[in-house]
């Protein structure tokens, strides 16, 4: 797609550009989850790299919803009824606020004040490799699995409501 298009495109639908700074952000974690970056600084920086990755994907929803895309209660009964979805809603109210009062399920953390983020390594103990881990439910989830689900379920979304009639297709790449 040629610059001046896609500017046009994202003029008329702003919740495209957080659309592809998502999908940006899901390639960076694969890089930095499968080690495929040289420099390895990056990866003291692995767990805020997810949150700041499951920030952005949650919020696509305030674009969408400031768009005047899609009614704000559609948005919303979409994300309350994805697992995936869920989890990255009480992902970003753990990483946003000190203290959870009333947290919706699936329970992602001791939503107590000051409880930790629950992204987590997985050392494998036969190796030197680990995976990054979300604890959820009392249940260790693979980050990079919930990540790629947190994306497909917007792109189904995406899809479902027509949001990408401006000349866009996805994955970006």
């Amino acid at each position: 797609m040629k610059p001046k298009k896609l500017f046009e495109d994202m003029e008329k639908a702003p919740y495209l550009e957080h659309w592809i700074r998502i999908n940006k952000l899901l390639e960076l974690v694969k890089l930095v989850e499968f080690k495929g970056l040289k420099d390895k600084k990056i990866y003291r920086y692995q767990f805020e790299l997810y949150m700041a990755f499951f920030m952005f994907c949650y919020h696509l929803k305030d674009w969408i919803i400031n768009s005047k895309a899609v009614k704000a209660n559609v948005v919303h009964e979409f994300i309350n009824k994805s697992y995936g979805l869920g989890i990255c809603r009480n992902l970003c109210l753990g990483i946003k606020h000190f203290d959870v009062v009333n947290p919706s399920p699936p329970e992602v953390a001791n939503f107590g004040p000051g409880s930790r983020i629950p992204i987590v390594r997985e050392y494998n103990y036969f190796g030197k490799d680990h995976t990054t881990k979300v604890l959820v439910d009392g249940k260790n989830y693979n980050a990079l699995e919930l990540a790629e689900n947190c994306v497909s379920e917007w792109n189904r979304f995406i899809k479902k409501h027509k949001l990408m009639g401006y000349g866009l297709t996805f994955r970006y790449k």
